[in-house]
């Protein structure tokens, strides 16, 4: 079932998958699964994006003091700017 903030659950998608969403105080998804994979994400306190994390792979944002995106860093620490 996709749980949807304030809007109750929706059911199955037509091809049998089931998606789960879970959200943080500020309506932001921080888990997501379905039947074929699951993905978790981390927020700074100002809503940026600052890491996805899928199996064993873990990817980095982070943005200057304005809040604008200045990297990525990937799994194997690689940095693209």
């Amino acid at each position: 079932m996709v749980e949807l903030a304030g809007f109750g659950q929706s059911p199955l998608f037509s091809d049998g998958n089931d998606v789960q969403l879970k959200y943080n105080a500020y309506n932001d998804v921080i888990f997501a699964k379905d039947n074929h994979m699951q993905v978790a994400f981390d927020y700074n306190i100002l809503g940026s994006l600052i890491s996805r994390e899928q199996g064993e792979k873990k990817v980095k944002f982070t943005y200057d003091t304005n809040e604008q995106l200045t990297a990525v860093i990937n799994e194997k620490g690689e940095v693209y700017q």
